[in-house]
């Protein structure tokens, strides 16, 4: 009997060693992380800055907020949205109200990623009672709200957010979709050179395109969008020689990456991470130092 038990305990301990190595990367805690340290090296210069207790509270609601809109799925979450509760934001959701649950390890994706502007009106997920844009809208308004505490745009920016529906325009949705776009931006370079380590050529990563030719409102591609949450953000820079400077990296960038062919080959997956490289050392470059000279920031970060 004993001998059985021990043979038992072996295979399930086997198969909980197999199901933990195929588990999807996004079980594991440490994306998170990396993903906070991209958007502080983006905003700040350096991941990991040394801060008070007030920015730190500041810094943790912004990436507390960029998970529960990006990365939240089944029962994940509680304590994020107490960071929230806890720093004042207005409207915080209750976890069942956002929450991705009925997918897949590894596909949430496709309900989060596909862009700050997407409509999600004809994406539902079967197990839930309700259309799955309701929870976006909620996440999204989520995301602003947090962007628009921290930074005390105001009770007008609030009342654009909650009441109006109409953030479009406002600072808080330009930092908040340049928060957005940061963290697609981790994303595709982390499956980019997961893909290339596979031999996996074709590149189908489940978010709004990297780069397509003619983009436009209708044909949003992540320049398309970055560049417009730019111009909002620094559109009265002190520092309009660094805008000027990002603006045509970006463009330069832009243009390169819309002009190749889709990606199926290696050396198509090598120029695909090359852009995508060279896109997070352009904002590294000159974020920081924009930032720090717009009152916004400088007065809760400065």
């Amino acid at each position: 009997m004993s001998r059985n038990l021990t043979r038992r305990g072996f295979l399930k301990l086997c198969w909980l060693s197999l199901a933990f190595l195929l588990m999807p990367k996004e079980s594991f805690a440490y994306e998170r992380g990396e993903h906070d340290d991209i958007t502080e090296e983006i905003l700040f210069g350096k991941s990991n800055p040394v801060f008070d207790s007030k920015k730190t509270d500041a810094k943790k609601c912004l990436e507390s907020a960029v998970y529960l809109c990006l990365d939240q799925s089944r029962s994940n979450g509680a304590d994020d949205l107490s960071i929230l509760k806890d720093y004042g934001v207005d409207a915080v959701p209750k976890l069942e109200q956002i929450a991705l649950t009925g997918i897949f390890y590894g596909s949430h994706d496709k309900y989060t990623h596909m862009g700050w502007h997407h409509d999600y009106s004809d994406t539902n997920i079967s197990t839930l009672e309700e259309p799955w844009e309701k929870r976006w809208k909620l996440r999204k308004k989520l995301l602003l709200n947090s962007v628009n505490k921290v930074f005390s745009f105001g009770p007008i920016s609030s009342f654009r957010i909650n009441v109006l529906g109409l953030a479009e325009g406002t600072k808080a949705d330009a930092f908040a979709e340049l928060l957005y776009y940061v963290h697609i931006l981790g994303d595709y370079e982390d499956k980019i050179a997961d893909n290339i380590k596979k031999g996996k050529y074709k590149m189908d990563l489940l978010a709004i395109p990297f780069a397509t030719r003619q983009a436009s409102k209708q044909n949003r591609d992540l320049f398309f969008d970055l560049q417009e949450s730019i111009e909002k953000l620094f559109d009265n820079s002190k520092d309009p020689n660094s805008f000027k400077s990002l603006s045509d990296k970006l463009d330069n960038i832009a243009q390169a990456a819309r002009s190749r062919p889709a990606v199926s080959s290696k050396t198509g997956a090598e120029n695909f991470r090359k852009d995508v490289m060279k896109t997070k050392r352009a904002l590294k470059k000159y974020v920081p130092q924009l930032l720090a000279q717009e009152d916004f920031f400088s007065q809760v970060f400065g």
